[in-house]
């Protein structure tokens, strides 16, 4: 599964100034809204996990903004 911008729209709030990114609706049971969004990856990457599979945060802000998800990291 692909998630589009509405999607992460519907999930997320991104704020361009701060860059800080919280959950508007959970998606695991450990998940809560309003907090932080992102855990340091293996590359050294902020993570989400979004429906059990990990988006690298950049790319997930980048589809928010851009509706299209990049093709490098």
């Amino acid at each position: 599964m692909t998630l589009n911008r509405a999607q992460l729209r519907e999930l997320f709030n991104y704020n361009p100034t701060t860059g800080l990114v919280t959950r508007r609706k959970r998606t695991a049971n450990r998940h809560v809204e309003g907090e932080l969004v992102g855990t340091p990856g293996s590359r050294g990457y902020l993570q989400a996990t979004i429906y059990r599979k990990k988006y690298p945060l950049h790319r997930i802000i980048w589809c928010w903004l851009y509706d299209e998800w990049p093709t490098e990291d």
